[in-house]
């Protein structure tokens, strides 16, 4: 559905102001146009450069801000269609004189369709920002033949049709924060074959742990995994230890331009140490969607103390999203590892 409301918001940019369509409203500021599902609450705004270009197409470009209702941020993406981008591309970003850039399979991520680039991280918000401060958006980026793109975006009219979508909404006031992942909407990003048994420079590396157990000797020893992070990274999580409620992995990280295998930290913390690190993370778990990378571990098989923790996976390694811990074993316990004191942020 997602999609399909995409695709009707360029049509509407493209054709002159009629009816609604039904099940949405819409309503034009100058170089944008924003439109909200009446159903789910979705709302998005949309400019677009050389709409009807006589190729089929409904436009060569289109820049997109959108948000669901229930979310504290907002989507940013940028829509190629003229010509593709490369896999490993760098998107720059220009306003004024503020420049900001996101890599494809890292910080500009497909969903839905291969050419819909969703701009994640902290910079997103900081792009957002000056994108409503300025009057122009300048983007490049290398196409699949290797020849750089420019294009160029009118912020005209972005303002107000934001705060039309605060309307719409209920949320008039709420901070301007970007760089959400977009709901309901599957990674299309080109796939990396995926090895179906644990490589032997993985193996040999991770015999070398001394923090783990060798991996005949674990319950759990043939419940690896392999995930891809990036168009050019995979993921390994492999079994460390057993015990009678925390099983424990350690990760490793695999180029495939070049076979580099390396092990990946983590910041860990406890009451009597303060900030410390560590190579494994217990009961760990990943979601390739948002490819973000869970730990919990428990203190004693009651639960009421222990930590938890939240990683995305950035350009080269995860970064730190959450972080809870309880030291105390104070008997009282929740079923939610996340009901631990969070510590940071």
């Amino acid at each position: 559905m997602r999609l399909i409301t995409l695709l009707t918001l360029v049509l509407f940019c493209v054709l002159p102001a009629q009816a609604q369509t039904p099940g949405e409203k819409h309503a034009y500021f100058k170089d944008w146009l924003a439109a909200c599902r009446t159903d789910t609450g979705y709302c998005s705004a949309i400019s677009y450069i050389n709409p009807n270009p006589g190729n089929g197409a409904v436009a060569d470009h289109w820049l997109r801000v959108g948000r669901n209702k229930s979310n504290d941020k907002w989507e940013i993406s940028i829509t190629p269609i003229l010509t593709m981008p490369s896999n490993t591309t760098t998107f720059y970003f220009w306003v004024g004189e503020e420049s900001f850039w996101f890599t494809k399979g890292d910080s500009a991520l497909a969903y839905g369709a291969v050419n819909d680039i969703f701009l994640l991280n902290n910079d997103a918000t900081k792009l957002l920002s000056a994108m409503l401060a300025g009057n122009r958006l300048k983007a490049s980026f290398d196409d699949q033949q290797g020849r750089r793109v420019d294009i160029e975006f009118s912020l005209s009219g972005l303002t107000a049709a934001l705060l039309w979508i605060d309307e719409q909404q209920g949320r008039v006031g709420d901070a301007r924060v970007a760089g959400d992942i977009p709901k309901g909407l599957e990674l299309a990003e080109p796939k990396l074959p995926l090895p179906e048994a644990l490589p032997n420079e993985i193996i040999a590396k991770h015999a070398k742990n001394e923090n783990c157990d060798p991996l005949t000797e674990l319950v759990h020893g043939e419940d690896w995994q392999v995930h891809q992070v990036n168009n050019s990274t995979l993921l390994y999580m492999v079994p460390c230890s057993a015990g009678a409620y925390n099983f424990s992995y350690a990760f490793y990280r695999q180029s495939v331009d070049n076979g580099d295998i390396s092990k990946l930290l983590f910041v860990d913390y406890w009451d009597s140490l303060g900030w410390t690190g560590t190579d494994v993370l217990f009961n760990a778990g990943f979601d390739p969607q948002t490819r973000i990378l869970t730990s919990y571990y428990k203190g004693r098989g009651l639960g009421d103390c222990g930590t938890a923790g939240e990683w995305q996976w950035q350009e080269y390694g995860f970064k730190m999203l959450k972080f809870f811990a309880k030291s105390e074993c104070d008997g009282y316990a929740d079923d939610a590892d996340m009901s631990f004191p969070q510590i940071f942020p």
